[in-house]
């Protein structure tokens, strides 16, 4: 900690002070050199011995980020695994080996009271089956998988959330000076606009981030591998400017509330005018519009309302309007709503009161509080705050842990009641379980094949 106590901890401090909703994500470029095959922290690979010890470096790490007031959202176990890098840190890692520390790491985290969801791949967008190896075979204890920029398109993010519904995050990209420097900013402008700005959030991504957030002038420091590199600002003495990179992010910062929705938009392709659209929580409608072509004219049309803008070509621009409602963009199902009683009287409990996408659900003393408030939908689904009861990655197997997750109807979210009190998950046929037949607050739930055992009975609102 000695290193980060110097420059990074300050600064990561001071952002959370300017802003207490930054959610802050680690990731490793390397173990440790005594972990790993090659005794060397550039190149090599993680022995296969040492995947507890690298967990056990993780955790105390979050525990020692949590203690100096940063505490860790979200953890990554290796940054581009797929790289064995010739000069700087880095560590290659299959799938099979990531998702054993992640399996190895998430009840560990859990065991000292650490909330931070772990993240699998980490990588270029070229590659999928990466991330859907982790994610089957890390299962519950992986929140989702993280990308980057360097290869292929957003649209590989589409695919593994479509396969399996688990959280998209896009957690790095770097600009380079163009070959004529002279237009570094307009094609960066473009290049970002559409696959970061858009293409990110159209593809599932709930999050944006660049690296690096500032550099000197000379692209600097370099750490042995891009040399052109830009960051979103560049400080020259006392002298700070504002590159390409920037604009690209403020077009979603500044407007796209924490907790924001996309929303359908027409009109997205090459030569057109792109765009995304976003609710907030508080209804309030974003639209960003990236113009990659000349300049052109176009309509907005939302609630029988229009109006007209004319963008010049290479430009990007946002518009927001009041609307109604936020954080979703049809009106819920309507059903029976009240608390879901069940082994020992306790009572079905969101987490913390958490609305985080895998956040599992527990028991808990019943306190009529509004995470104890579920509704049995019209639609199948059992929802509270807004979430739905989801069997983690469409899975069917025993233990299977059940979460919250945004509602997109598919069976794995959908329940019905059964015989003895029981909720059967249409994706499954299994029940509504609690784990171990345990009737201690904070016990969670799973999938499991329906006995009609006490631990598989609840009461449900009439």
């Amino acid at each position: 900690m000695a290193h980060d106590n110097s420059y990074i901890l300050p600064l990561v401090k001071q952002a959370k002070s300017l802003n207490p909703k930054l959610s802050v994500m680690a990731t490793p470029w390397s173990g440790s050199a005594w972990m790993k095959d090659n005794n060397n922290l550039i190149g090599g690979s993680l022995r296969s011995d040492q995947n507890g010890v690298f967990a056990d470096y993780l955790v105390k790490f979050t525990q020692a980020y949590g203690a100096a007031g940063v505490p860790i959202d979200y953890l990554s176990v290796q940054n581009e695994p797929r790289f064995s890098a010739p000069g700087y840190p880095s560590m290659y890692m299959e799938p099979a080996q990531q998702a054993n520390i992640i399996n190895t790491l998430a009840p560990k985290l859990r065991a000292a009271g650490l909330p931070a969801k772990i993240l699998g791949y980490d990588h270029n967008w070229d590659v999928t089956d990466f991330a859907e190896q982790v994610n089957n075979q890390a299962g519950s204890n992986v929140a989702g998988s993280a990308w980057h920029c360097y290869g292929g398109d957003p649209s590989a993010q589409s695919k593994v959330f479509n396969d399996q519904h688990k959280d998209i995050f896009f957690t790095e990209c770097s600009g380079h000076d163009s070959d004529n420097v002279a237009n570094t900013f307009a094609d960066t402008l473009r290049w970002q606009g559409m696959n970061l700005t858009i293409g990110a959030p159209r593809n599932y991504a709930r999050t944006v981030a660049l690296w690096n957030m500032a550099l000197d002038n000379n692209h600097g420091p370099v750490i042995g591998s891009c040399g052109n590199c830009n960051g979103v600002a560049t400080v020259t003495g006392s002298n700070v400017s504002y590159n390409a990179e920037y604009y690209v992010l403020g077009h979603l910062s500044k407007f796209v509330q924490p907790g924001a929705v996309r929303i359908d938009s027409t009109g997205y392709g090459e030569g057109g005018v792109e765009n995304v659209a976003f609710r907030n929580p508080d209804g309030t409608i974003v639209l960003v519009a990236l113009n990659t072509g000349g300049t052109q004219n176009f309509q907005v049309s939302f609630g029988g309302q229009s109006f007209g803008y004319q963008l010049p070509g290479g430009s990007m621009a946002t518009f927001t309007w009041p609307g109604s409602g936020g954080g979703t963009t049809t009106p819920p199902p309507t059903g029976r709503t009240g608390p879901i009683s069940g082994l020992g009287g306790k009572c079905l409990d969101v987490t913390g009161g958490s609305t985080v996408n895998g956040n599992q659900p527990q028991l808990w003393d019943c306190t009529s509080g509004p995470n104890q408030q579920w509704t049995l939908s019209s639609d199948g689904t059992v929802r509270g705050l807004g979430k739905c009861l989801d069997v983690s990655g469409n899975g069917t197997a025993d233990g299977t842990a059940v979460q919250l997750w945004d509602c997109f109807g598919a069976p794995n979210q959908k329940w019905s009641t059964g015989a003895n009190g029981s909720l059967v998950n249409a994706g499954s046929g299994k029940c509504l379980d609690v784990r171990d037949g345990s009737t201690a607050n904070g016990t969670k739930l799973q999938i499991w094949t329906c006995s009609g055992g006490p631990n598989q009975r609840w009461s449900v609102p009439a």
